[in-house]
């Protein structure tokens, strides 16, 4: 239950940034995260003895990971663009 309500949450903060939801942001806005939820809740209750640092860590890693990919994909893209200007 809690990771549904975890999803939904992302379709949440989704909504109240502005953004259409179609069906690859549905995928990617509740279905991915009330899996990782999931995951996390069972990793934390079943390996670790129900502590929430295991998957505090990784969720931060996943979000620097993912965080990192957009700022060099954001990157790419303006020195492409300051490429083609010269």
């Amino acid at each position: 239950m809690q990771s549904i309500l975890f999803g939904l949450m992302n379709i949440g903060l989704g909504l109240l940034m502005g953004i259409a939801i179609n069906v690859s942001l549905l995928i990617s806005y509740f279905i991915i995260p009330t899996l990782a939820g999931w995951m996390l809740g069972y990793i934390d209750e079943k390996i670790y003895n129900g502590s929430i640092i295991p998957s505090i860590l990784l969720h931060g890693l996943v979000n620097f990971g993912r965080d990192m990919i957009l700022a060099f994909q954001i990157r790419i893209q303006l020195m492409d663009k300051v490429f083609r200007m010269l």
